[in-house]
């Protein structure tokens, strides 16, 4: 037997005070000679145990403006966070302010603030994910209304369309969407998303990022404790029974 080659791997671990105001970072990077292979970011301090999973990441600027219009999972070539290791030590390093510390809990495609309060970003939901089909609403009158609500970001191009002939089994026939969004998108404002985050978090932990799309639109139709859009007046009755 004859050795071919041998590699050496080295690893470094930093940590990152950024400032009072902002966790510590860790970031570990393995390197194969001077060529970094692989690196991890990570929080080093308490984090609440349901986003144990959440990653972070810093807002580029004028990415808060972009998250009152845009969700950042519907474009993934819009990339307006900075996740990579490499570019957060370089932000690190220029004077990062504490607001642009966001974490991404993946799973959910939610955001949370460094104090790991949720972050409101647009919500779309089609005829598959939503209450606005004919099978659930009573949809002209629904129409009317979310065309007049503050939080629907595309009321002006709101319309009745047929669901695709593939997906119109069970009665689903009609549901409300636009020509640039294939949905209602739809965007609360933040002291209501922390409320149906608190509220998702206490009634269902394992899948809290699931019952918050659904109670934002009241789509399981399981409460008449809570009607945050407004639209339990539209639902047909049968599906309250």
């Amino acid at each position: 037997m004859r050795e071919l080659r041998k590699r050496s791997f080295s690893t470094t671990v930093t940590v990152y005070e950024l400032s009072p105001e902002i966790p510590e970072i860790e970031i570990t990077k393995t390197r194969v000679g001077k060529q970094v292979t692989a690196q991890t970011v990570k929080y080093t301090g308490v984090m609440p145990k349901l986003l144990e999973s959440c990653s972070p990441a810093f807002m580029k600027e004028g990415t808060r403006e972009k998250l009152l219009t845009i969700n950042p999972w519907w474009d993934i070539k819009n990339k307006f966070l900075i996740t990579s290791g490499f570019k957060i030590e370089k932000q690190i390093n220029s004077n990062v302010k504490p607001e642009d510390l966001v974490w991404i809990y993946h799973l959910g495609h939610l955001l949370f603030d460094k104090d790991f309060k949720p972050i409101a970003i647009p919500q779309i939901y089609d005829y598959i994910e939503g209450p606005f089909t004919n099978k659930a609403s009573h949809l002209k009158k629904l129409l009317a209304y979310l065309k007049e609500h503050p939080w629907v970001l595309n009321r002006d191009e709101l319309e009745i369309v047929d669901v695709p002939y593939y997906n119109n089994e069970s009665g689903k026939e009609h549901y409300i969407s636009s020509p640039v969004y294939n949905g209602v998108v739809i965007l609360p404002p933040t002291d209501v998303w922390c409320e149906i985050y608190d509220l998702s978090c206490a009634s269902n932990k394992k899948f809290f990022s699931s019952e918050m799309n659904d109670l934002l639109v009241n789509k399981s139709y399981i409460t008449k404790e809570h009607d945050f859009l407004g639209i339990r007046q539209f639902l047909r009755t049968e599906r309250h029974k």
